[in-house]
């Protein structure tokens, strides 16, 4: 059995593309809906002392998950050409590895509770060591599946995992006072949904193969995505743990639930939109004129739909958190604002990454990744033995938006883009973004006059930013590049009625 991408025309490409990226959104914003109200409701239930535990017990977790999955499946999208003994070898090894790994685990549990200094750390391990397995069975498929551009399942598929595992599973079992336990039984419920349906749209043949002819490359490719998901885990999970190491389970909560309200609907939507560059990369993978319009549109897009958004949130954030967490969670919104802040650099990144990939330059991200992430480990340490909490917040925006700098010029110079392009993409998005923002500040200081609810406040702030910041994309829309506005009016003609295509109309270049 062979699986070949269809040869296409550049437009039929990019209808794909563009087709992705709306399911992204519409994808994105279901299961960030879904997240917001899942975490929101179980932080009011439970206080930040489980979800830092939780939150601890997961970075472990997670990094444990890195080496089952070990970059093998991540071949299955890169190759021309994939065959059975692709896919055998790729999914035979993920579930070894993902046996060892849970194994290890398991037996490692209570060490690294002691070295966490909370022996409750390790009944929290053991029970989410199968998730580690889950993950790594799950691969394959899911590789398969971001291989065919099936990203509307992937998105809807991953949507009702995790309203069943955290609305149906964990809040049901947060009210009968299962505290941590409702999360790690939600957290298992979802990793073990996302492989069911998986599979069940992409089966592929079971029958185990430890080798073959095209070994050795997939290897190298595997071990080199493996590299850079690690430097890349440093950067999301290695202040967790000194944070719970160093403060307290309480304050880890709080900057771990901060975290995961900021970096939750960015990494949703990178999720799955470096899927779609990828994906779509990786078939125009040796016309570099053509990735360098996409890095340009994509510097662009990552200001236009990130800054806004995030810029707001961090001028506002004490709004936010007494809107939705609450008087429990005091003192998090001076975690929240420099979180927000960074997080337009962890959409740039993010998006770069595939095309500085796609450009044969996959080494290169390891080379500029690893010394980040290296100065964020000593930096992180050093803020956390002489410095209040809210420091490890601002050090983590700094090194980010360094990161970003860096991958971005990378992806620069390997696919030749002048930075005055780069600047010129990047000048729309920063007027909408700053505009924006002024706009909800000034509504959330007059609402606080006016009204005595944190939770009116907010709902004034959100209709304030959701009038803004479509309003800027039409009064600035001549700032923007000429792909970041044909990348517009091709999404604004997908909407439904007579008005997607006058939008388009504005919009394009």
């Amino acid at each position: 059995m062979k699986v070949a991408p269809s040869v296409e025309e550049p437009a039929d490409l990019r209808e794909r593309a563009i087709g992705g990226v709306l399911w992204s959104a519409v994808g994105t914003a279901l299961r960030v809906g879904m997240q917001l109200a899942a975490q929101i409701a179980l932080a009011r239930l439970l206080g930040p002392e489980p979800f830092g535990l939780f939150a601890v017990a997961l970075v472990v977790i997670a990094l444990s998950g890195l080496f089952a999955e070990a970059g093998l499946a991540y071949g299955l999208i890169q190759k021309p050409t994939v065959d059975s003994a692709d896919i055998r070898f790729a999914f035979t090894w993920q579930l070894l590895l993902g046996l060892v790994v849970m194994l290890v685990v398991l037996a490692s549990a209570g060490p690294i509770a002691r070295a966490l200094d909370d022996a409750r750390a390790a009944g929290v391990l053991r029970a989410l060591a199968p998730g580690i397995l889950l993950g790594a069975l799950a691969a394959t498929p899911t590789m398969l599946l971001r291989r065919r551009m099936r990203f509307k399942w992937l998105q809807l598929s991953s949507a009702a995992a995790y309203a069943v595992g955290y609305l149906g599973v964990g809040l049901p079992l947060a009210l009968a006072g299962w505290q941590v336990g409702a999360l790690v039984a939600a957290y298992l419920t979802y990793a073990a949904l996302q492989l069911l349906f998986a599979f069940w749209k992409a089966p592929h043949p079971l029958a185990p193969l430890f080798w073959h002819a095209a070994a050795p490359g997939s290897m190298r490719f595997g071990l080199t995505a493996l590299a850079t998901n690690l430097v890349n885990w440093a950067m999301s999970g290695i202040d967790r743990l000194i944070v719970g190491k160093l403060y307290s389970v309480t304050a880890a909560g709080l900057y771990a639930q901060m975290h995961a309200f900021a970096s939750s609907p960015a990494l949703t939507l990178l999720g799955t939109v470096q899927q779609v560059l990828y994906s779509a990369g990786a078939a125009v993978q040796d016309d570099h004129a053509r990735l360098r319009s996409a890095l340009a549109t994509m510097l662009g897009a990552a200001m236009l739909f990130a800054a806004p958004p995030f810029l707001s949130i961090a001028l506002v954030a004490d709004t936010v958190v007494l809107g939705l967490y609450g008087p429990r969670w005091e003192g998090a919104a001076e975690l929240l604002a420099p979180l927000a802040l960074a997080m337009p650099a962890l959409v740039a990144t993010g998006l770069v990454t595939p095309l500085l990939w796609n450009s044969g330059e996959i080494g290169r991200e390891l080379r500029v990744q690893m010394p980040v992430s290296l100065a964020w480990a000593m930096l992180c340490l050093l803020l956390a033995l002489v410095a209040p909490l809210p420091a490890i917040g601002w050090g983590l925006a700094v090194l980010l938006i360094l990161r970003a700098a860096l991958m971005s010029q990378a992806a620069m110079r390997a696919l030749r883009l002048p930075l005055a392009d780069a600047l010129r993409a990047l000048r729309g998005g920063a007027a909408v973004a700053i505009g924006t923002a002024l706009l909800v500040l000034g509504a959330d200081l007059l609402a606080r006059r006016l009204l005595d609810a944190p939770a009116a406040w907010l709902a004034v702030d959100i209709a304030t930013g959701a009038v803004a910041m479509p309003a800027g994309i039409l009064l600035l829309r001549q700032l923007f590049a000429p792909g970041l506005r044909f990348l517009l009016a091709q999404l604004a003609e997908r909407l439904p009625g007579p008005a997607g295509p006058r939008l388009a109309g504005w919009l394009s270049p």
